[in-house]
């Protein structure tokens, strides 16, 4: 049996977390992995299948952008996941968070006795679960690592790569068309192509990164995608032309 268990902690607050980590070090059996300000990172984090998997996380609920009821919403495909003790000074999130199977929920201002009770029941459930499970992984994804989740308006939307037939940026607004649904994400165009496999992905304009799955033809200044049962026209930047014309070479018979 492992002698420390790793933790993440999610707060936005810097005093809040540093008291949080503080009260945190004092127990030998607890190890930090890394903080987070807000739920988007952590949801990076949790669904990198290249970083460490924690096994617990502290979460607190308001927090910029998307809050700890979305992460939640948005990790609840991953088995097993992480043991999650809320940290919070609202109550107002005590019942519905407890539909995602939390280990605790302590308010702020934290009290040490309360937050270490809701450790020790985790650590317990953890040490259970691996003596019924001694070969799993401490933390797994039932989803292809390469899914994504986006914010749309209040959600989070779990989206497939695979059915992306293309990207269009404006600003700070990204508009993702797969082959059902048209969703719009406040995010960049760079960093979606970021998180996007480059075997199937390319970036062929400032505005627009298509799903090479989906291209049907190609001219100097134009890629036609599928959509629908029409061929979509897309532009072809300048400064990329040279690099989409050489992809395509590679695949000319």
């Amino acid at each position: 049996m492992k002698n420390k268990f790793t933790y993440i902690a999610v707060e936005d607050e810097p005093l809040q977390l540093t008291n949080l980590i503080e009260t945190l070090d004092h127990r030998l059996d607890l190890q930090l992995l890394v903080s987070f300000e807000s739920a988007r990172e952590a949801f990076d984090y949790l669904s990198d299948p290249k970083k460490e998997r924690p096994d617990l996380m502290f979460l607190d609920m308001q927090l910029p952008e998307i809050n700890g009821l979305q992460l939640l919403e948005a990790i609840k495909h991953f088995s097993p996941k992480p043991k999650v003790i809320i940290t919070t000074a609202f109550e107002d999130y005590a019942i519905p968070s407890y539909e995602f199977d939390v280990s605790g929920y302590v308010v702020k201002p934290i009290d040490s006795a309360k937050l270490n009770k809701a450790i020790d029941k985790a650590i317990a459930d953890l040490k259970n679960e691996r003596k019924k499970h001694p070969g799993e992984a401490p933390f797994a994804s039932d989803n292809d690592p390469a899914d994504l989740f986006v914010k749309v308006e209040n959600r989070m939307v779990r989206v497939l790569p695979d059915e992306i037939i293309y990207l269009e940026g404006a600003n700070v607004n990204v508009k993702i068309v797969t082959t059902s649904e048209s969703l719009l994400t406040r995010n960049t165009l760079k960093k979606m192509e970021a998180l996007l496999p480059d075997e199937h992905f390319m970036r062929i304009h400032d505005s627009f990164i298509i799903n090479l799955k989906f291209l049907k033809s190609y001219a100097a200044n134009y890629a036609h995608v599928h959509l629908d049962d029409r061929k979509m026209p897309i532009p072809v930047g300048k400064k990329y032309r040279n690099k989409f014309k050489n992809r395509m070479l590679d695949h000319l018979l």
